[in-house]
């Protein structure tokens, strides 16, 4: 499965701090899933243009076909609010790329279980 992992940071003093421990922990994920990662994307910044800089790099691999899978630490890397971290997911489902998220929040299960009911009926 071809990999892209993505984090998001709010300033730089959290990327200089947490970087090295979640690029350890986001590639030992991958490794113990068989998981081939092509991509880590580490960005930092919580403004709009920051979150459309990550969405519009990842939908460009999308796009060209070359991932199967989105890594995340969670669904508030790919934006600020649930409602466009869905609207991403979905953008992404037509490309055949799944989200994969290493670690749940209640509100993010709930949003999957809602997306995986879309995807039934």
């Amino acid at each position: 499965m071809r990999v892209m992992v993505y984090v998001r940071f709010s300033s730089e003093k959290e990327a200089e701090l947490y970087l090295p421990d979640f690029r350890e922990k986001m590639l030992k994920y991958c490794e113990e899933k068989k998981y081939d990662v092509l991509v880590f994307l580490n960005l930092i910044g919580t403004t709009v243009p920051a979150i459309k800089r990550g969405e519009e790099k990842i939908m460009e691999l999308a796009k060209k076909d070359m991932i199967d899978l989105l890594v995340v630490p969670n669904l508030c890397t790919l934006s600020d609010s649930m409602s466009e971290a869905a609207r991403m997911i979905k953008e992404l489902r037509q490309y055949s790329v799944h989200v994969e998220c290493t670690r749940y929040d209640l509100a993010e299960y709930t949003l999957n279980r809602i997306l995986e009911n879309e995807n039934m009926e």
